[in-house]
């Protein structure tokens, strides 16, 4: 369209539109945008709760890893006596306490608090078994000994398993319905 054609055009007679049809063309319009504006409000609540759901989810890998890695170092110290092992141990038992002091924070609903207490029962005991071992090992164990790895600490790692697949499935459950809604 040329510049010409365009001024005619604008210049032409505008159409007589009702008063009620204005009104109800604002009306709709207004609607609209404020529909856009609940979906982006929606959308970034459901961003933000999506966040919080991946941010639990990496403290409980984060805590589950520590815990096994003070118990690689656990069984590095009582196969080998070597320190790096016994430093590998207490570092993995640091960040467990960091891990479960993070989680703790971030885990708020009633039903998650139980959840947590019982894991931290949980955790505690099982890297107070830890520490037991290893010192019961530091006073130098003969080979004869056997086993110096208790049931109960298997155990006490198979409820710590278990208690976190359960926040985990929350966590995943949290994700789905503010991605979903559903």
């Amino acid at each position: 369209m040329t510049a010409a054609a365009l001024m005619k055009f604008l210049n032409m007679k505008t159409i007589a539109v009702p008063a009620w049809f204005t009104t109800v063309l604002q009306i709709v319009i207004i609607g609209y945008i404020l529909w856009a504006g609940f979906e982006i409000a929606q959308l970034r609540t459901s961003s933000r709760e999506v966040q919080l759901a991946q941010r639990n989810t990496i403290v409980e890998t984060e805590l589950l890893n520590s815990i096994i890695e003070a118990e690689n170092g656990e069984r590095g110290y009582i196969l080998t006596k070597r320190q790096e092992n016994l430093r590998r141990f207490y570092n993995g038992v640091e960040n467990a306490k960091t891990n479960l002091g993070l989680l703790e924070e971030l885990l708020t609903s009633p039903s998650d608090v139980v959840t947590v207490e019982r894991l931290k029962r949980a955790v505690y005991a099982k890297l107070t078994d830890m520490e037991a071992t290893v010192q019961r090992e530091a006073l130098s164990r003969s080979p004869d000994d056997g086993n110096p790895i208790s049931d109960n600490d298997v155990n006490l790692m198979l409820n710590i398993r278990d208690m976190l697949d359960q926040l985990r499935a929350k966590e995943r459950a949290r994700r789905s319905k503010a991605i979903f809604g559903n």
